[in-house]
């Protein structure tokens, strides 16, 4: 309040009073007006005070932090300059004297000295606060003082240091884990599936219907990977791996086209106590089967300097599925002799299975790999079974079966009319396979 008084005194009462009034009553004059954040019109008070007694120190200083406030660097240096020269006991101005000589005119901020015990990279310099200080003078009104404060910032965290192993090896070879992507080309056994068409292909020839069936025995597979080394020579990993055999293909036409069989004992009986139905024609089914293992391995590692070898085995759980679409000509009654089903679905079973593989890993990369190799599983599920849907709007519950008055060949039957008195049973689908592939591998340290 006594500062704003001043202040609104020396508006009221005008310039010539200036004249009159000392040193210190000039300085409480630009302490009022820096109050107000009028650092030039304050500069000229203080100014005026360092005429009225040349010897006024704190007038100086407090004509520096006018300039300084006003971004007049050059000219706050040279106000400090003059405070030290006539009071040189005050190390904080000198300190700051000392920063705005290094900093020169074109820098920015001053930093002040910091606290003890902090460290360089501790600290940033925050603008400007002005800070109240009592002269040694009691009577005396507090003056202004220009300081620069520090704050503490983040400490910003130390890049990594890149680790240097010393023992001849590839990077890769100290890896903590790994993710791996593959693809690869397998030759599967198939199991019942090669038999059927084996069958099916001597039945055609000797009963003179057209058509064939195939059941080859190649297979596309991929996978991903997820490992951990135990030691520079051991590792685990487990792993996720999508196998598709190609299609087994049946296509057999019976009799080229309908032809009437007259019988008995059908559902439509006419007077004579005969029926006339239409032999079936054809039959065209295509079974795809897949398998997915979810796996656990071991890896024994010979690590050298551009990769390691591995060879690796374990053990999995192989869920498998065959892909059914069929459509074959139905036992037609008279009133439509060019009538069929279709039928489509899943049917699905599991089991356990092994697996192993031999490899090379190179290092094409600090993280990334490529690996080459070669392995082979051992898997044999069987009893799948499903639903398959009819176009019609129907569906039945379904089983892939092998028939040995048949010749074993594999239909897909009702599930209640496999095994006991049927003398038929569950195909088996052997996904035994030996393989080949490449992976892209992604190291972790």
């Amino acid at each position: 309040m006594r500062n704003l008084s001043l202040l609104i005194a020396l508006l009221l009462s005008g310039a010539p009073s200036l004249f009159a009034a000392t040193s210190a009553e000039l300085r409480q004059m630009g302490d009022a007006l820096m109050q107000q954040d009028l650092y030039a019109k304050a500069a000229e008070y203080y100014q005026r005070a360092t005429q009225a007694d040349p010897k006024d120190w704190k007038a100086y200083e407090a004509l520096g932090n006018a300039y300084l406030k006003s971004g007049d660097r050059a000219k706050a240096l040279e106000a400090y300059e003059r405070s030290l020269e006539i009071h040189p006991d005050d190390p904080t101005l000198r300190n700051l004297v000392d920063q705005l000589r290094s900093d020169g005119t074109s820098t920015a901020a001053v930093t002040a000295p910091l606290p003890a015990g902090a460290e360089d990279d501790q600290w940033e310099t925050a603008q400007p606060v002005t800070v109240n200080r009592a002269p040694a003078d009691s009577q005396a009104t507090p003056y202004v003082t220009e300081r620069t404060v520090v704050v503490e910032k983040p400490r910003p965290q130390p890049r990594p240091t890149p680790v240097v192993y010393n023992d001849g090896l590839a990077a890769i070879d100290h890896a903590r884990a790994w993710v791996q992507f593959s693809l690869g080309y397998a030759n599967a056994k198939n199991g019942d599936l090669g038999g059927s068409a084996n069958a099916w292909n001597q039945d055609i020839n000797d009963s003179g219907w057209t058509g064939s069936a195939t059941s080859p025995n190649d297979a596309i597979e991929s996978g991903g990977q997820l490992g951990f080394l135990l030691s520079p020579n051991s590792g685990i990993a487990i792993g996720l791996k999508y196998m598709q055999l190609s299609d087994y293909r049946l296509n057999v036409n019976y009799q080229n086209g309908p032809s009437a069989v007259t019988t008995t004992g059908g559902p439509v009986t006419y007077s004579d106590g005969t029926t006339v139905i239409y032999d079936s024609d054809y039959d065209q089914t295509t079974l795809t089967p897949i398998v997915i293992p979810l796996t656990l391995d071991y890896y024994l590692f010979l690590p050298d300097s551009s990769g390691r070898f591995f060879l690796s085995g374990g053990v999995g759980w192989y869920f498998g599925t065959v892909h059914v679409e069929r459509s074959y000509s139905d036992v037609i009654y008279e009133s439509d002799p060019n009538a069929y089903d279709q039928w489509s679905g899943d049917l699905h079973g599991n089991g356990p299975g092994f697996q192993a593989r031999i490899g090379r890993e190179f290092q094409v990369a600090p993280r990334i790999g490529l690996t080459v190799y070669v392995g082979g599983q051992y898997a044999k599920i069987t009893q799948f079974t499903g639903t398959l849907d009819s176009p019609y709007g129907y569906s039945a519950n379904v089983g892939l079966a092998v028939e040995p008055t048949l010749n074993n060949r594999v239909f897909v039957e009702d599930q209640t009319q496999i095994g006991g008195a049927n003398n038929n049973g569950y195909a088996t689908l052997d996904f035994t396979a030996i393989e080949a592939g490449l992976a892209v591998n992604f190291y972790s340290f």
